[in-house]
């Protein structure tokens, strides 16, 4: 949730500095900031003003690594939501709690065994 309001807040404080400092449409001003921060930059649009350069040098180095790490906490929440639902398949509906958890486990261990991160010396089952 928090990363979402990262993006939308670079966004929005982007747009708003492109309306009031380059005197651009809000349409225009939250195309370029879009553009901007995802360092697309098509070149169509600019900051021309000294006011709007300066500011923008502050606004695109803060904003362009919030966004992209925001991103990146995205996809590390997806990627674990998408774990759990597969982990969550392999247990039984009827297994009690510590069950489940053992089963978990042991899931974990093929799973770790499958990709070679870990041997059986290696594993204290």
């Amino acid at each position: 949730m928090i990363a979402l309001v990262i993006i939308f807040t670079s966004i929005i404080s982007g747009t708003v500095m492109s309306h009031i400092l380059e005197h651009t449409t809000w349409i225009d001003s939250f195309y370029l900031s879009i553009s901007s921060v995802t360092t697309v930059g098509y070149g169509d649009y600019s900051f021309k003003t000294v006011a709007g350069r300066t500011l923008a040098i502050v606004w695109l180095l803060i904003s362009t690594i919030c966004v992209k790490k925001s991103c990146l906490y995205l996809a590390d929440y997806c990627q674990q939501q998408r774990r759990r639902i597969k982990e969550a398949k392999q247990i039984p509906p009827q297994t009690s709690p510590a069950v489940a958890v053992a089963l978990s486990d042991k899931f974990n261990l093929l799973k770790y065994r499958s990709i070679g991160k870990k041997d059986d010396v290696n594993i204290k089952e």
